[in-house]
């Protein structure tokens, strides 16, 4: 008979081993341990860049807004704080607040507009940080961004959007943006 059809018996003295598929509770703790690492990295950046796309989709508005105040400003000799006098079309689905003439908030989703004559800007503002940061187009044109100094998220997004750091006044970086 050849070889290939013979059966190799193991002997009885010598003890059979058994191979269990598995991993060692030490591969699966290094496992665990370096996705631990990665998702600690990748989390933080992640959350700021969701911030900066959500953020970066509001300041073509913000600028339009800018630019139409300027034309109103030209034609008028002075600023308004309603849109509807403005040539100008705010995407749909907000609500508005409007206590006098002198300021108007325009409420969406995810942000807060707001037009300020007192102040001479117009504000945006992520719900999320509404009270302590917000971006501003000054009617002087100076464009700056404050950020709370704790509020890592959003003073990336400073950084982000070109802005240096001119002063911190009550727990509040405030940016220059060119």
């Amino acid at each position: 008979m050849s070889k290939i059809y013979q059966k190799n018996i193991p002997d009885v003295k010598t003890p059979v081993k058994r191979h269990f598929g598995g991993f060692t509770l030490i591969e699966l703790l290094v496992v665990v341990l370096i996705s631990g690492i990665l998702a600690a990295v990748a989390l933080p950046q992640y959350e700021k860049a969701v911030l900066n796309s959500r953020m970066s989709v509001w300041l073509p508005v913000v600028s339009s807004i800018f630019s139409a105040e300027q034309i109103y400003y030209m034609n008028n000799n002075d600023y308004t704080a309603q849109v509807e006098n403005l040539d100008i079309q705010l995407p749909s689905g907000y609500s508005s607040d409007c206590p006098d003439v002198s300021r108007c908030t325009y409420h969406y989703d995810e942000v807060r507009i707001a037009i300020e004559l007192v102040n001479q800007m117009i504000s945006l503002a992520y719900k999320e940080y509404a009270d302590e940061s917000r971006y501003i187009y000054r009617f002087n044109g100076q464009r700056e961004c404050h950020a709370n100094e704790n509020n890592k998220k959003f003073n990336h997004f400073c950084l982000s959007q070109g802005g240096t750091l001119v002063r911190t006044s009550r727990g509040i970086n405030v940016y220059s943006i060119k």
